[in-house]
Formats: C-alpha cells, structure tokens, sequence
C-alpha cells in the first residue's frame, strides 16, 4: 500500500508578533487551569533570545491562529517556555 500525500494545510509556520495577541490569549485560556496573561505574552515578543512562531492562516477562516511556540534559546540550549494547539485543531496533524 503507498503512502498517500497530506493534504494542503491553510496554516503557515511564521514569527508571532503584537497582531496574533489576542488568538494566542483566547488558545492560552482554553488549554490551560492557569493561563499566562496576554501580557506576559506580549513582553516576550520583544526580549532578546526568543523563539515566537505561530501556525498562522491569512485566509480570512477561522481559526486565524492554529497554534503557537513560545521558546528562549540561550547557551546552546533551546527552551520551549509555551506550546499549544487550538482545541479545534487537535488529533489533526498540527
């Protein structure tokens, strides 16, 4: 049996910024009991040595935001300080 193709995704791996705040709090406040505040978020955006990526759509569909990585490389060392996937998203491959 051959191995069959996935199909195209909508969603783009891209750096986050300021714009994606507000996808990233609401996915932030339904996948976890003690979410970080979208402040916390926004302060990463702009410290030195961060790693910021999204899984983004420009389509206009929701949802805008599929998910998002927020890392601090330091030292040879790479970090992942925040990971989560859109619950609508979930079990699909994202």
């Amino acid at each position: 049996m051959a191995l069959r193709e996935p199909a195209p995704s909508p969603y783009r791996l891209r750096p986050g910024g300021p714009f994606d705040l507000d996808e990233i709090a609401r996915i932030e406040s339904e996948s976890f009991p003690a979410p970080w505040k979208r402040e916390f978020f926004a302060s990463e955006l702009v410290e030195p040595h961060r790693y910021v990526r999204v899984l983004g759509r420009d389509d206009g569909r929701e949802p805008r935001i599929g998910g998002y990585l927020f890392a601090v490389s330091l030292y040879e060392e790479f970090h992942v300080n925040k990971i989560a996937t859109d619950l609508r998203l979930r079990h699909q491959g994202y």
